[in-house]
């Protein structure tokens, strides 16, 4: 990869059960996989900024950029200004809406997305309407496995997992949605129902 942008555009994904943690989740080893993939990219001086996009989908005082940000922490010395916290969103449409905003606050206009291999069809196709313009998207699988031998043990729990394998179950249903509703009214309908603070998140 030899070409740099002014911002990476890191998508959120979710959470997994962990009876030990005082919230009862942890972020999902997917999650994991594209924070330390993002601070791979930031190391290589491929990228200027780090927007992390999630917000608080489970309603646990915590969103998925706080997460995302805490394990690159623990991992990398990374400066804290390099950090943009996405912390609105609760779906990838709103993921590219809420980071779009982001962008234009810090006068950001050549971003890279990054988010797992099973997703990247469809979060780029979603980020395009957003922007009106493709946006560039890399696997965050691809990027650890080819700047840091040392994840190759994650790398091969993140392929085994229940949680991958269920996660990108969903792909083929989360893309048709896509196609009969566009403009994501009914994504948006699932997402502050099922996810968030339910109704209190909820903005017709």
């Amino acid at each position: 990869m030899n070409d740099s942008y002014d911002s990476l555009i890191v998508l959120g994904k979710n959470w997994e059960k962990d009876d030990s943690s005082e919230s009862g989740y942890k972020p999902s080893i997917a999650t994991h996989v594209l924070a330390l993939a993002a601070a791979e990219l930031y190391k290589a001086g491929h990228i200027k900024k780090i927007i992390l996009s999630g917000g608080d989908t489970l309603c646990i005082q915590k969103s998925e950029a706080e997460a995302m940000k805490e394990i690159i922490q623990e991992n990398y010395k990374i400066p804290d200004p390099a950090f943009l916290l996405e912390e609105e969103s609760l779906d990838t449409i709103e993921n590219a809406k809420f980071s779009k905003k982001i962008l234009q606050e810090n006068n950001l206009s050549n971003p890279l997305i990054l988010t797992t291999g099973y997703q990247l069809a469809r979060a780029k196709e979603i980020f395009h309407k957003t922007f009106k313009k493709d946006i560039p998207a890399i696997a965050g699988e691809e990027i650890l496995l080819k700047y840091n031998t040392k994840y190759k043990k994650l790398l091969d729990e993140f392929k085994s997992s229940d949680f991958v394998k269920l996660d990108s179950s969903r792909e083929p249903f989360a893309n048709v949605l896509l196609e009969i509703d566009p403009n994501g009214k009914i994504e948006k309908q699932i997402s502050h129902t099922f996810r968030g603070c339910s109704i209190f998140h909820y903005k017709k």
